[in-house]
């Protein structure tokens, strides 16, 4: 209908069709929406929106294109509609600090700045988690109070999504502390949330699980969630450590039953899952505390 009548909001009711799409796995659908709000940029006759810069994006780095991912989003940027919020600008620069390609410490303030400016809440929570990824290496005890404050800013505008996006991010680095523990607890409200329908915005956090659950030695386990949440994308780029992880769990299992657990977690529905990785969370937790008693 929006089509048919060109309505002015027609780029955000296509930005809306590419988020549903991708965050389902449908990653051509969405390709095609968000190529199309994108065409619409520039028309007069519809309200200026680009965010599907960022929609697609995501979909390049579920796709392992780095580079292409950063293209679209620098694209974005730079065009005069990002001036509103910000929105593509701060992803870029997340995106960018994510997969290692941090920007210099000027370059970083004046962004930050820019988004201040613009007074979007997503944009402004994004930024400040930008921040905790360029603190986690000097400081991780400030980085987690840094993404703390970005996750509470985003639940006071309700992006829920966002929120839990973010949330993995901190639970990641929770992770690689010399105590799981506090991270494995955490997981468990990602968990819920992905298995609802296995949204993949969400599936950066099963990926930082299974890395965990690899790294203390649940190598059935790691390789059976791997392939649940691997099974239409793929997401090496935007978990550090992960392709690691696997390797180093195949090598341990062998190729053929690593493959057979991958297979048999990729034939899971997104409830048997989340059923899955909520059992593994609790005996690693109680394999930690066996450890820890006297």
């Amino acid at each position: 209908m929006a089509r048919k009548i060109a309505h002015r909001k027609l780029p955000l009711v296509l930005t809306m069709a590419a988020d549903s799409a991708w965050g389902m796995g449908q990653l051509e659908e969405a390709k095609e929406y968000g190529r199309e709000a994108i065409a619409l940029a520039n028309d007069e006759r519809f309200e200026p929106l680009i965010w599907a810069y960022a929609d697609l994006s995501q979909i390049a780095l579920f796709e392992g294109d780095v580079e292409g991912a950063l293209d679209l989003l620098r694209e974005g940027a730079r065009h005069p509609a990002d001036r509103r919020d910000r929105f593509v600008l701060a992803c870029l620069f997340g995106i960018s600090a994510l997969v290692g390609h941090h920007l210099p410490e000027d370059e970083f303030t004046k962004a930050v700045s820019q988004i201040n400016a613009g007074g979007f809440p997503t944009s402004i929570a994004y930024a400040h988690a930008t921040k905790a990824m360029y603190m986690e290496r000097e400081d991780s005890t400030a980085a987690i109070e840094v993404y703390k404050r970005a996750i509470d800013m985003l639940a006071e505008c309700g992006d829920r999504l966002i929120e839990q996006a973010i949330r993995s991010l901190l639970v990641g680095l929770l992770s690689r502390s010399e105590d799981p523990d506090p991270a494995l607890e955490s997981f468990v409200a990602i968990v819920n949330d992905w298995q609802i329908c296995g949204d993949t915005l969400l599936a950066p956090g099963i990926g930082h699980l299974v890395a965990l659950l690899a790294r203390l030695g649940h190598h059935d386990g790691a390789a059976r969630l791997y392939g649940a949440v691997t099974r239409l994308i793929e997401l090496d780029a935007l978990v550090p450590g992960l392709a690691t992880a696997i390797s180093a769990v195949r090598q341990a299992m062998g190729d053929a039953a690593f493959v057979s657990s991958c297979d048999a977690g990729a034939a899971l529905s997104y409830q048997a899952a989340g059923e899955l990785a909520r059992g593994l969370i609790q005996h690693a937790r109680d394999e930690l505390r066996g450890s820890q008693s006297p």
